[in-house]
């Protein structure tokens, strides 16, 4: 495994089209490669879908289910939640739950539909290194990512997430939203004051504006370093135990469920 290159992946949280464009516009102006865990229809994941710079995975959003009436209602009810991520995006092989939720009915239930790798454990970089993926026991391949926006804006201990490319021989994925690159949020306070503004991302971008570090910042800096450093990055499907699930023989697998879905 090449434990040199870089995985960045965006939550896309259920941003608007010019707010996901914005960040496509980026990545594609720095050549840098990303993985997409979808939440809705938009016409920007026909843009991502003819970059092959660019990966799709789905993100669920569980935390309804944790008030249902039964463990069998809850599950079904997921179930329908994944089908439908996998109806906009059925080429998705990884998966990472809002506000990482997850359980091993819930990993069974993705893998049986081909959603074979799993990035909902974050593991601080300056706490575990060496860190690499590892197989749980349903099959699913376990990617933690290490740094994280959101994370840091709360707890500010994690450091710059470009200081993290010094660290050699260890598993780098880390975590974007794009609404906090394009509004390049400052802190849980500056995002508290857009979310109850009622403002569009574009208006909020201009009048709430903070003239002070923020995510938009740091991803383009990160950006920087990487065409500076000569980073290669990297797609959570590129990963060498991502190519087959465990016990496939060589031949990746997906459920009668997954190929109906096509």
């Amino acid at each position: 495994m090449d434990l040199d290159r870089l995985y960045i992946t965006l939550d896309i949280d259920w941003a608007d089209d010019d707010v996901l464009a914005h960040v496509l516009d980026l990545l594609d102006q720095y050549d840098c490669k990303a993985t997409f865990f979808v939440t809705h229809h938009s016409p920007v994941i026909a843009r991502m879908r003819d970059n092959p710079r660019f990966e799709r995975g789905v993100h669920p959003n569980f935390a309804p289910l944790l008030g249902a009436r039964s463990d069998d209602d809850a599950l079904a009810t997921a179930a329908q939640v994944v089908d439908e991520l996998m109806t906009i995006v059925p080429e998705a092989r990884a998966s990472r739950a809002h506000s990482l939720i997850t359980g091993t009915p819930l990993l069974r239930l993705c893998h049986e539909r081909g959603l074979v790798i799993d990035s909902n454990v974050y593991v601080p970089w300056r706490q575990v290194t060496p860190l690499t993926p590892w197989r749980f026991w349903t099959e699913t391949l376990i990617v933690p990512f290490v740094w994280s926006d959101y994370i840091d804006m709360i707890q500010r201990g994690d450091g710059r997430p470009d200081d993290l490319l010094d660290v050699p021989g260890t598993l780098k994925v880390i975590a974007f939203h794009p609404i906090h690159i394009y509004l390049n949020t400052v802190d849980s306070a500056h995002y508290a004051a857009f979310r109850k503004s009622g403002l569009s991302a574009q208006e909020a971008r201009r009048v709430l504006h903070r003239n002070a570090p923020g995510v938009g910042d740091a991803f383009r800096r990160l950006l920087d370093a990487v065409r500076r450093q000569r980073i290669a990055t990297g797609l959570l499907g590129e990963l060498p135990e991502a190519k087959y699930p465990a016990g496939s023989h060589g031949h990746a697998e997906r459920s009668d469920h997954q190929r109906d879905s096509r």
